[in-house]
């Protein structure tokens, strides 16, 4: 395989760029929502989208992660990709629907057992969070259709589609109609749904129509099978700390938190969308010869932690200056965020060393494991420390989850393949912004010093990365200088 590395760029850029728009949506209207909507209902509303989040792995069976992994197995016969995408979404749909059907009567009954709230049902929140679910992984499916067919127009019109409508639709809930949460939430979702029919139809125009074929089914259920627990497992140790925040505290200690989550999740999002641009060339390279590529795919891992270092350094020094301006019920959000942005580090360098033990067929039995350990070490240290830390407990958390879980991988990793990482000179970038995050926390919660003094050593992480790349661009060259003029020539470099 014939790599020309400034195409990936520039490739790989434009659809990281695009597959943020369905994410930040919410993110937009923080503003709105922080202003407008009272804690108690942005606490359910969040608890609802937390919930939503971890039932696309049912409704697909996992088969939605297999995807990417076996796209190229079929990627060069038309009629076999388009007969493996439609046996996967039609294969969700109805999964979505007979989970549907069976929580009906059962869903209050569960919801009781696992909420504290009894306000918090089955209807309205348990059953739009399925349904909720369902649209997600739809539209995750086509997403990666047209990602790794690298389709541009598509790509971006169900990404921007789903932006706009979603956006639009909560603006109106809260501004026009004055709903609470319930209502909030269904006006996104019939939103998105209409955007998910209406992209399905084109969908299955284009691949020649709707096809159902077992032998998909069976050529990935092994694959599968590793990843539903995985992914299970996965959800509590990234996301249930919400639904212990519900139990052990209340719903304005849960808008909070997710003012923390909100702000760190451009973190997250940076990952997820380069990752998703960038894994398929990774895969592609892993299936020809990764030992001949190691250069290249290492080139990749470094990029992506440029930009984690550059995003995790502008929400240090924006915190302050956002926090500012919300209610005094939201200030304790801004000592959290440099403790999760701690935990965000550790989950780009899980996303680095676990790329071989998703790619090869024999490490993909691993990956339940590292989420089981994690996910129980979740409850464990939250059920110790949210009584007596509150907040800060699930947040210190975070850290010590997401440490534990990149120190299995990479054991993992370096024992079970002969692909050589070089994060080269990321390592020192890594350990001075631990370092500077760490000093941020401790000044404002530990020392309590003035908001203004606090809001000046925020800068230091943005400040050391941008002085980190000055340096290495060696501006004291006109070599270096022609580069400013033609980042990609920079990007050579990385």
């Amino acid at each position: 395989m014939n790599l020309n590395f400034r195409k990936l760029i520039q490739s790989s850029a434009a659809f990281s760029i695009m597959g943020t728009l369905p994410t930040l949506s919410r993110i937009v209207l923080l503003p709105i929502f922080l202003v407008f909507v009272t804690p108690y209902n942005f606490g359910i509303i969040g608890l609802n989208a937390t919930i939503a989040s971890a039932l696309p792995i049912f409704l697909s069976l996992g088969y939605n992660s297999t995807f990417s992994r076996y796209f190229f197995d079929y990627k060069k016969n038309h009629k076999l990709i388009g007969a493996y995408l439609s046996t996967v979404l039609i294969m969700t749909m109805g999964i979505s629907l007979f989970f549907l059907i069976i929580t009906i009567p059962f869903g209050q009954k569960i919801h009781n057992h696992v909420f504290k709230h009894p306000e918090f049902t089955y209807f309205p929140y348990g059953i739009s969070a399925l349904i909720t679910a369902t649209t997600s992984a739809l539209n995750t499916i086509q997403l990666l259709y047209y990602l790794n067919m690298q389709k541009t127009k598509s790509y971006l019109w169900l990404s921007g589609s789903v932006f706009v409508v979603s956006t639009i639709a909560e603006a109106l809930a809260i501004l026009v109609f004055r709903f609470e949460a319930a209502g909030i939430i269904w006006c996104k979702l019939i939103g998105v749904m209409a955007v998910t029919i209406v992209s399905l139809i084109f969908l299955f125009k284009e691949i020649g129509g709707l096809k159902f074929d077992f032998r998909f089914l069976s050529n990935s259920f092994k694959y599968s099978l590793s990843i539903i627990p995985y992914v299970v497992f996965g959800f509590i140790y990234s996301s249930y700390d919400r639904v212990m925040i519900e139990n052990y505290l209340n719903f304005t200690s849960l808008a909070v938190f997710n003012v923390s989550m909100a702000i760190v999740m451009f973190v997250e999002i940076g990952i997820a969308s380069i990752q998703g641009a960038m894994y398929p060339p990774i895969y592609e390279m892993f299936k020809v010869n990764h030992k001949s590529h190691e250069e290249s795919i290492n080139k990749i891992f470094r990029l992506m932690g440029l930009v984690v270092m550059v995003i995790i350094g502008g929400l240090c020094a924006a915190t302050p200056l956002v926090i500012h301006f919300l209610k005094p019920v939201y200030s304790i959000a801004v000592y959290l965020v440099p403790v999760l942005l701690i935990s965000y580090l550790f989950r780009y360098l899980y996303i680095v060393y676990s790329v071989p033990l998703f790619y090869f067929k024999n490490q993909v039995r691993k990956l339940p494991w590292l989420n089981f350990v994690a996910g129980c070490v979740t409850v464990g240290v939250n059920i110790l420390l949210l009584p007596s830390f509150g907040l800060l407990g699930a947040a210190i958390t975070a850290v010590i989850v997401r440490m534990a879980v990149y120190f299995m991988t990479w054991y993992f990793a370096i024992n079970s393949s002969d692909f050589v990482f070089n994060l080269g000179y990321f390592w020192w970038i890594f350990g001075i912004v631990i370092f500077l995050l760490c000093g941020i926390f401790s000044c404002y919660y530990l020392f309590n010093i003035t908001a203004t003094l606090f809001k000046c050593i925020s800068f230091l992480p943005l400040i050391f990365v941008i002085v980190f790349y000055v340096i290495r661009l060696k501006l004291y060259t006109m070599e270096s200088i022609s580069k400013i003029f033609k980042p990609s020539a920079f990007l050579m470099d990385i």
